[in-house]
């Protein structure tokens, strides 16, 4: 029997992937809010990849039920609005399957795992280039493969359930043996890239090929690093140069936090910088390049919601309880 997934959010990643799905004949449902539940009901699912616009009629609602009989939910929601998307999936009638968390940084499955229990919760990474530039509007830029995996624990059969239908969709995925390392990886890069693209509005190449924006790039990377090995995780050193050298060619990616900064939306500031730092303070090291940017997008983002017009009307807003939503 074929897989019914689920996605929350529908932003870049839920987008994309579930774009993906769709295109190949699996059964896609999106739990979405506000301005993009309006504007999927009123024009469909618009992506732009490859060079082609493509519009997709969806099955769309604003209430947990629209979950209701799924096998796998994508929970592609940014950090803040994590518990929100959990609430969501446990008020889900009939929902007997089971999540994977997608979100940058270190806590998501942790957050999931105490919210649902451990045997409805993998850990996903999504390594993707793309951009949501209107509600229900995405364009890709690049990549687009999924890694997924349990954490504390080694991937069963259900990780390969999935990586086997996410395949036959088209969607490059893998199974990673031991996926806290892979997040603390991502983690890195994420920590390098981030932040200082979105202060300096420019692309991970300009950074990556000039002397002083290497050197940045490389001590949040080693920050990273000392992070992991001081929570039991080994990231080679080498991971650095590496990280950095294939960034010299993404001249044409605007990191995550780039696109949030220029649109007023809240910035994953905790997720990709001050957890590092917590973890480093609390092992009694330093972790100057962390505190320092980290303190100047808290400041930048301080100055965006002080203005009247931060953010759009879904920001934040849970999922409403209740009857089931339009599909």
């Amino acid at each position: 029997m074929a897989r019914i997934w689920g996605i929350i959010g529908a932003g870049a990643v839920g987008g994309y992937f579930g774009f993906r799905l769709a295109q190949s004949g699996q059964q896609v449902r999106y739990l979405v809010r506000g301005e993009t539940a309006e504007a999927l009901r009123s024009n469909g699912l618009r992506v732009t990849t490859g060079g082609r616009q493509y519009t997709q009629p969806v099955e769309a609602g604003e209430t947990p039920e629209i979950l209701t009989g799924c096998d796998t939910v994508l929970i592609t929601v940014k950090n803040h609005d994590l518990s929100s998307a959990l609430e969501a999936v446990r008020q889900a009638p009939g929902l007997n399957g089971f999540s994977i968390t997608l979100q940058n940084g270190m806590g998501a499955p942790y957050e999931a795992i105490r919210a649902l229990g451990r045997d409805r919760v993998l850990a996903g990474i999504a390594y993707l280039g793309a951009e949501r530039t209107a509600p229900g509007m995405i364009v890709h830029t690049g990549l687009g493969r999924l890694m997924v995996g349990e954490m504390d624990a080694p991937p069963g059969a259900r990780c390969a359930e999935v990586v086997k239908d996410l395949e036959e969709a088209g969607i490059p995925a893998c199974i990673a043996d031991r996926i806290e390392l892979e997040m603390w990886k991502k983690l890195a890069w994420n920590a390098a890239f981030n932040g200082p693209t979105a202060l300096s509005r420019c692309s991970p190449a300009a950074l990556a090929t000039d002397p002083e924006g290497r050197a940045l790039c490389k001590v949040l990377i080693e920050e990273v690093i000392e992070a992991a090995r001081s929570q039991g995780v080994i990231i080679p050193p080498e991971v650095a140069e590496e990280q950095i050298g294939l960034s010299q060619d993404l001249t044409d990616l605007r990191t995550s936090m780039l696109q949030d900064l220029e649109a007023g939306r809240r910035l994953e500031t905790d997720a990709l910088y001050l957890h590092t730092l917590r973890v480093l303070r609390k092992a009694g090291r330093p972790a100057p390049a962390h505190q320092t940017v980290g303190a100047l997008l808290t400041a930048a983002e301080s100055r965006i919601r002080g203005s009247p017009s931060h953010g759009s009307r879904e920001a934040s807003r849970p999922f409403r309880p209740g009857t089931a939503g339009n599909r």
